[in-house]
């Protein structure tokens, strides 16, 4: 199974329910995700985002913004994590939490 087990699991259901094939149902899922209102979210973080500003200083827009802009974003969650930490001064806790948020928001998790 790919890094996104919880998005490939709702593929494959729906793919069960319609017979469509994987990248279409793909393609489809991540369209609805892209609905104003989710702000193209693939599923939505643990967190909310008034408790993410709070503790972070950034709302999840602004984080997934600077993550995503980042080159190195594809590293992985380690290292992801680890630059919030060295380049953005995020305490450890909040930097795995960021990067898990980060991850359920673009469908890497």
């Amino acid at each position: 199974m790919t890094r996104n087990g919880s998005f490939e699991r709702r593929v494959r259901a729906r793919m069960a329910e319609t017979a469509e094939t994987h990248d279409a149902v793909r393609r489809t899922t991540i369209d609805q995700a892209e609905d104003p209102d989710d702000r193209g979210r693939v599923s939505q973080p643990e967190h909310t985002d008034e408790a993410i500003v709070t503790n972070t200083g950034r709302s999840w827009d602004q984080w997934r913004e600077l993550i995503d802009t980042w080159p190195g974003h594809d590293a992985g969650h380690r290292e992801v994590a680890a630059w919030l930490q060295r380049e953005h001064d995020v305490d450890g806790w909040w930097a795995q939490a960021i990067t898990v948020g980060w991850e359920r928001i673009t469908g890497r998790r």
